[in-house]
C-alpha cells in the first residue's frame, strides 16, 4: 500500500463523476486540505485542561490553522520566524515553524526544525509527542517509513493517548504487510479517541484493502459524521461505492467532495 497522503498529493485537487467508461471518481484534495487535517488532529490532542506548554502550543497551532485556512503561507512563515528569533531554542516554537516550513513545501527545513525541537526537549511529554508525531509524518511524506515508524513509537511512549500516532503506526505497518499488527494499531487509535475523524479515515482505507468494503464504508461514514467539512472522506467513500457498483452514491459523494473543496480553496 502506498502512503495515502502521498498518492493524494500526486493526484492533486481533482474531483469528478464516475464516468461511463468505468473510471472511478478522482480524489478531491489539495495540500491545504491535508495540512488542515493534520493541524486539526494535533489541536484535538492538546486538551484545554492541559498545562502551560500544551496551552502555548495549542495557541500557536490554532494560529497556524488560521494562516493555512486563509492560504497565507508567506505570512505564516514570517510570523514563525519572528517567534523563533525571540525564542531560538524553544521546542514549542520550533514545532510551530516546522509547520510553517512544511506549508511552504520546505520539506527538509521542516524536518530540521523538528530535529532541533526534539534535541532541545524543553517542553512537556505531550508536546514532545506532537514533535515526534509530526517528525514521523513529514519523514513519511519523504518516503522514509523506517524513521516514521520509530517516531510513531516514540510519540506513543510519551503520550499513550495520542490517537493519530496509532493511526500512522497502523498505516506504516500495513505498508510492511504486517496486517494483524496494523489492524490492532488502527483499532487502538479509535479506542483511544473515538471522536478523532482521522482514525476512521485511516482504518477505512486499510479495510478497503485488507477487509470488507462494507466495514470500510462504515468507518468512512463515521469520519464524515465527525467532520462533514473534509472532502477527503467523501472522495474515499465515492470510490468504495463505485467499486461496489453503486454509481449513484458515488456520484453524490464525488459532487459533495468537489463542492467542499471549491469552498475551502475559494474557487
Amino acid at each position: 500500500m502506498k502512503r495515502l497522503m502521498a498518492v493524494l498529493l500526486l493526484l492533486g485537487a481533482l474531483a469528478g463523476r464516475a464516468e461511463a467508461q468505468g473510471q472511478p471518481p478522482a480524489f478531491a484534495v489539495s495540500p491545504r486540505i491535508l495540512n488542515i487535517e493534520l493541524l486539526d488532529s494535533c489541536i484535538r490532542a492538546l486538551t484545554p485542561e492541559a498545562g502551560a506548554d500544551e496551552k502555548r502550543l495549542l495557541g500557536l497551532l490554532t494560529t497556524a490553522l488560521a494562516y493555512v485556512s486563509a492560504g497565507k503561507a508567506d505570512e505564516f512563515l514570517d510570523d514563525a520566524n519572528r517567534a523563533l528569533a525571540a525564542e531560538p531554542k524553544s521546542s514549542i516554537v520550533l514545532i510551530y515553524r516546522a509547520f510553517a516550513q512544511h506549508t511552504k513545501k520546505h520539506w527538509h527545513a521542516a524536518i530540521k526544525d523538528l530535529d532541533d525541537a526534539i534535541a532541545a526537549n524543553n517542553a512537556t511529554k505531550s508536546v514532545m509527542a506532537i514533535a515526534y508525531y509530526l517528525h514521523g509524518d513529514f519523514n513519511w511524506g519523504m518516503n522514509d517509513g523506517g524513521i516514521a515508524l520509530k517516531d510513531s513509537d516514540s510519540a506513543i511512549a510519551l503520550n499513550p493517548k495520542l490517537a493519530p500516532a496509532y493511526s500512522m503506526k497502523g498505516s506504516l505497518l500495513a505498508e510492511n504487510m504486517k496486517i494483524r499488527e496494523a489492524a490492532d494499531a488502527l483499532d487502538k487509535a479509535i479506542s483511544v479517541d473515538p471522536g478523532e475523524p482521522s482514525g476512521y479515515v485511516a482504518r477505512g482505507n486499510f479495510r478497503s484493502e485488507h477487509g470488507s468494503a462494507t466495514d470500510a464504508i462504515r468507518d468512512i461514514t463515521r469520519a464524515i459524521e465527525l467532520n462533514p467539512r473534509n472532502p477527503l472522506p467523501y472522495s474515499l467513500r465515492a470510490r468504495l461505492y463505485f467499486y461496489k457498483g453503486d454509481h449513484d452514491s458515488a456520484d453524490r459523494d464525488s459532487d459533495q467532495a468537489a463542492k467542499i473543496l471549491a469552498e475551502i480553496e475559494g474557487q
